[in-house]
């Protein structure tokens, strides 16, 4: 069982709102005591498609928690850490902020380099189809492996989304990936710091139990190494040949044989 150093941020309430469902996340995150999570993966099955039942992997978090100002400083403080530290510090990044139109969460998969505000931020900045970063790559994506979330084992149902609106949470995203992506931070799997955006339904919408237990789980799911599920075939003519396939030398594991399709 590992501790590991996970970030959560959250938002000041902004124009009408009177309070941000990001900010009531993150602060009851930070009251948490260190514990036990079980991290969430993917099921395994043998050949009948049995399940197979699998030692869970064990997690103590070390929660460390910002609220965030809704305007260019709050979107620069995250990036502006790294930049000052980008030794080990955090094996983990979630950003949080209220989609208010949303059902329910949303886990943003990319962040465009992009500000276009319908409505001033909360130090009166309103810009419009402007670039966050310029020189910088139209977008950004998540570092974590979001392909092998496995959503079945989160009691509170998230999906996925591709765009992170124009506003703050956008560019707060763009500039921690970018910083990330910049100053090489990694965690203690020796992979790229892993760092999510998670917009947030209203309270009305899904209760905050319900999202302080998502954001719980999905930390405990971004620190663990994911457990892949593979198969494998054998090639074997009458003669009793197997096929097998050399590695080129520009690839890893150069020269070494291995079955055609993978590991």
């Amino acid at each position: 069982m590992g501790t590991r150093s996970v970030l959560v941020t959250g938002f000041e309430p902004f124009g009408e709102h009177e309070d941000n469902v990001s900010k009531d996340v993150a602060e009851i995150i930070q009251s948490l005591p260190n514990s036990e999570i079980i991290a969430p993966q993917l099921p395994r099955c043998d050949l009948d498609g049995s399940s197979i039942s699998q030692t869970t992997t064990s997690t103590i978090i070390e929660w460390d928690c910002r609220i965030l100002s809704v305007d260019e400083k709050g979107s620069k403080m995250i990036s502006s850490e790294i930049s000052q530290d980008n030794s080990h510090k955090w094996d983990a990044i979630i950003h949080m902020g209220l989609c208010e139109k949303c059902d329910e969460p949303r886990l943003e998969t990319r962040a465009k380099n992009v500000l276009d505000f319908r409505m001033p931020d909360n130090s009166g900045r309103k810009v419009n189809n402007q670039r966050i970063l310029s020189p910088g790559p139209e977008s950004w994506s998540t570092t974590a492996p979001i392909k092998r979330i496995p959503f079945d084992e989160f009691e509170t149902k998230f999906s996925l989304s591709n765009d992170a609106g124009e506003f703050l949470c956008n560019e707060v995203y763009a500039r921690t990936l970018n910083a990330v992506s910049c100053y090489g931070t990694s965690d203690q799997l020796g992979r790229k710091t892993p760092v999510v955006f998670l917009h947030l339904p209203p309270k009305e919408k899904l209760n905050l139990d319900k999202q302080v237990e998502l954001v719980v789980k999905l930390a405990a799911w971004m620190v663990n190494r994911p457990v892949i599920t593979v198969a494998a075939g054998v090639m074997r003519n009458a003669d009793d040949l197997i096929l097998s396939c050399r590695r080129s030398p520009e690839e890893v594991f150069a020269g070494e044989w291995e079955f055609p399709g993978g590991k």
